[in-house]
């Protein structure tokens, strides 16, 4: 008796065939890697902090994070009320001690009154100048660590600014047991908080030579800016310089800004793939 196989019996057989023998070439030969995966900030090299000159009570907070202000402009102001109401006694007084002068031209006292009037007018006008803090420079607010009603000292920092022009690097902490892997000059691929499906490459541009814990970690960030993600157990720390003060996302041009976080990845080393799916297999390939 004939027995014929059906052509499509023969055809899906052989696909069989195929398919197993191309996985098998594939999870011999194709290579897949290991990445060291940490978090990581971008920080400025220009950043300016603006500070209290004198003590008081947060009035008005005319600009926010984000803001592209000009050098002079002024960015917030303290209660300064009773100063106005100061100066306007002052002033009705000068005029009052002018009148007085100029009907006593020889009143020695007179003339004398007149000029400590012009002093503590001076002084009080310096005082309100004071009270209007006003940027030194052209740039970007970064942070606005103060909302009206507060009360801030004199040298505490009200505003924080990005350079107009200025350059920024990434700051990563990587998992620490992988150091002795880690070189100058790997790739980096930086993925921003907030911007998916982006992925920036950078160059690993330094590297700390020591292996450190979470609290050195928060005191080289800065614990605001290290609070912003979870650390747990030694790190080292990484940084890569950024070609351009910005990045395109979705057809936008996005300024880079001082705190912004991401997920930062570094490859390690690579191995075969049937490797990493049998380690037992590492020792008797010779692999990685």
């Amino acid at each position: 008796m004939l027995n014929l196989t059906p052509f499509w019996l023969e055809l899906a057989f052989a696909s069989v065939v195929i398919m197993a023998v191309a996985s098998l070439i594939f999870v011999t030969v194709a290579r897949v890697g290991d990445y060291a995966v940490g978090p990581g900030l971008v920080r400025s090299r220009s950043q300016v902090s603006v500070s209290a000159r004198l003590s008081g009570v947060v009035s008005d907070v005319l600009v926010a994070p984000g803001q592209t202000v000009k050098k002079g402009q002024v960015l917030l102001g303290f209660e300064r009320s009773n100063l106005l109401a100061q100066l306007q006694r002052l002033d009705s007084e000068i005029r009052n001690q002018i009148l007085r002068t100029l009907t006593k031209p020889d009143d020695v006292s007179a003339t004398a009154a007149l000029a400590t009037l012009y002093a503590q007018r001076d002084e009080s006008q310096a005082r309100l100048d004071n009270l209007l803090v006003t940027s030194p420079v052209d740039g970007r607010v970064t942070e606005v660590p103060v909302l009206p009603g507060q009360t801030r000292d004199l040298g505490d920092v009200v505003v924080r600014l990005d350079r107009e022009g200025g350059t920024f690097y990434l700051v990563a902490a990587e998992q620490g047991e992988l150091r002795p892997l880690l070189q100058l000059g790997q790739s980096i691929n930086v993925e921003f908080v907030g911007y998916p499906n982006l992925i920036y490459p950078l160059k690993l541009d330094r590297l700390s030579d020591a292996v450190v814990g979470p609290d050195e970690v928060r005191r080289h960030l800065g614990r605001a800016n290290s609070d912003t993600f979870s650390l747990e157990g030694p790190r080292v720390l990484i940084e890569a310089d950024f070609p351009e003060p910005g990045f395109s996302h979705q057809g936008r041009w996005v300024p880079l800004v001082d705190g912004l976080t991401a997920k930062v990845s570094v490859k390690v080393r690579s191995q075969r793939f049937i490797v990493a799916l049998v380690p037992m297999l590492r020792e008797l390939l010779d692999d990685g």
